[in-house]
C-alpha cells in the first residue's frame, strides 16, 4: 500500500503533522502539490508570492527526493479540477490514503469537501490534521460559549491555553524509502514572472529569518515596528503565508 501526502500550505518537513502521519503507517509515501495558477490569479497572488512558492517547492522535493518520497507536482486550473486529478493520481499509484493539513478558507473548505466526496465514493480515505494555528480552531471561547470580540481577553486566553498545552514540535520524519532523484517543478506563464529573490526560499530560508530576528530584532520590535525603514520587524509573513514555517515552529 502507498500513502499520499498532498501538499497545500505547509511546504516543509519538519513539524508537518500530515508528512508524519503518512511516515509513521510504515507504507510506502509518495507526495503532491496541485498547481492552480487561474485560481492564484483568483485570490490575488502576486508574482513574488509565486516565485516564492514555486522555488520553496523545489526545495521542498530535493528534501522529499533524499527520503526516498516523490513529489508529484500536477498543474490544473482552479479547485474545481483538484477531486478528479486526485483520483487520477491515486488510481495510477494504487494509493488508498490521502493525508493533508486541513486549511480554513471559504474556497478551500469547499475545495476540501468535494475532494473528500469525490475519494470516498471511490473507497479511498481523506484524512485531515490540524496545522494552521497553535490552538485548535474554536477552542477559545467566552464564559458564554462565544467568539471572544476584544484582542484582550481573547490573548489572555490564548496563552493560558498554552500554558495548559504546551507547544510539541514534530520532527522530520526519517526516510521511508531509498534517496531519488529531485522533482523537477515546471514553469509558468509570464505574468508569473516577477522575482523575489530577496526572500530565500524554502525552510532553510524561513529558519534563518526567524533566528535573525530573535537574535538582533525582537528586543526593538515594540518601539521600532511601526518605522518600515527601521527593519524592525520579523519579515516572517511569507513563510507563515506559504507554511514553510509552522506557527507552533515560532511559538517555540
Amino acid at each position: 500500500m502507498t500513502e499520499l501526502v498532498w501538499f497545500r500550505n505547509d511546504l516543509r518537513l519538519a513539524d508537518n503533522p500530515a508528512l508524519t502521519a503518512a511516515c509513521a503507517t510504515g507504507h510506502a509515501v509518495e507526495a503532491c502539490y496541485l498547481i492552480t495558477p487561474d485560481q492564484w490569479r483568483q485570490h490575488d497572488w502576486s508574482p513574488a508570492k509565486t516565485d516564492l512558492l514555486l522555488r520553496s517547492l523545489q526545495d521542498l522535493g530535493n528534501d522529499l527526493s533524499r527520503l526516498g518520497i516523490p513529489l508529484h507536482t500536477v498543474e490544473l486550473n482552479t479547485f474545481a479540477d483538484c477531486p478528479a486529478a486526485l483520483e487520477k493520481l491515486c488510481q495510477s499509484r494504487s494509493i488508498r490514503q490521502v493525508h493533508a493539513n486541513e486549511e480554513y478558507c471559504v474556497n478551500e473548505r469547499k475545495r476540501d469537501r468535494e475532494v473528500l466526496k469525490h475519494l470516498r465514493t471511490r473507497h479511498r480515505r481523506f484524512l485531515v490534521y490540524r496545522d494552521q494555528t497553535a490552538i485548535p480552531v474554536d477552542q477559545l471561547l467566552t464564559g458564554k460559549n462565544q467568539p471572544y470580540r476584544v484582542f484582550t481577553p481573547y490573548s489572555r486566553a490564548w496563552w493560558q491555553w498554552l500554558d495548559r498545552n504546551p507547544v510539541q514540535l514534530l520532527p522530520r520524519p526519517g526516510a521511508p524509502g531509498a534517496p531519488l532523484p529531485p522533482a523537477r517543478i515546471p514553469t509558468l506563464p509570464a505574468w508569473h514572472s516577477a522575482k523575489a529573490q530577496w526572500i530565500a526560499s524554502g525552510e532553510a530560508g524561513a529558519h534563518t529569518a526567524l533566528e535573525r530576528f530573535l537574535e538582533s530584532r525582537i528586543g526593538r520590535y515594540r518601539e521600532k515596528r511601526d518605522f518600515p525603514a527601521a527593519e524592525a520587524t520579523s519579515v516572517l509573513s511569507p513563510y507563515l503565508a506559504l507554511g514553510i514555517l509552522s506557527p507552533r515552529q515560532c511559538i517555540a
